[in-house]
């Protein structure tokens, strides 16, 4: 019989092969920045346009007119970007679409709250924000068992 320590360790050694899943491709992301349009510039080039000085008289060339018009100020004032966006491994797979647009109500709740600094809204805020967290454990109990 060997007398084995307590202190007495062997290394094992081993190779694992784990090859993670894949991301997705990145993907292209185009947007315009709207809020950034100097509006009353906006507004003087689209009254000084063909559009409102000499509108064609026929349906197809005044909706040809119309399209152009709005898309060349458009593009003047609030070009297309375009970003390369990244997808990465939903690491939050608790987080669904129906938490995504409660969150989405919350902040419209907040954003109503600091524009009038009313009591009502803030209470309609914070009773939004409390049952969204609460939703938020909930889903998360519901995924990870505790």
């Amino acid at each position: 019989m060997t007398h084995c320590s307590p202190f007495d360790h062997y290394p094992i050694f081993t190779k694992l092969s784990v090859v993670p899943t894949p991301l997705p491709p990145p993907t292209l992301h185009s947007f315009r920045r709207l809020h950034s349009i100097d509006v009353d510039s906006f507004l003087a080039d689209l009254q000084s346009s063909q559009l409102v000085t000499n509108p064609p008289e026929s349906l197809d060339s005044l909706l040809i007119t119309y399209n152009s018009t709005l898309s060349s100020l458009l593009d003047k004032y609030a070009p297309v970007m375009t970003k390369l966006t990244r997808h990465r491994s939903q690491s939050n797979p608790w987080f669904t679409s129906a938490l995504h647009a409660f969150r989405s109500s919350v902040h419209h709740a907040e954003s109503i709250w600091k524009r009038t600094h009313s009591a009502l809204d803030c209470s309609s805020f914070k009773s939004l924000r409390n049952r969204y967290h609460q939703t938020i454990l909930s889903s998360k109990n519901s995924i990870i068992p505790s």
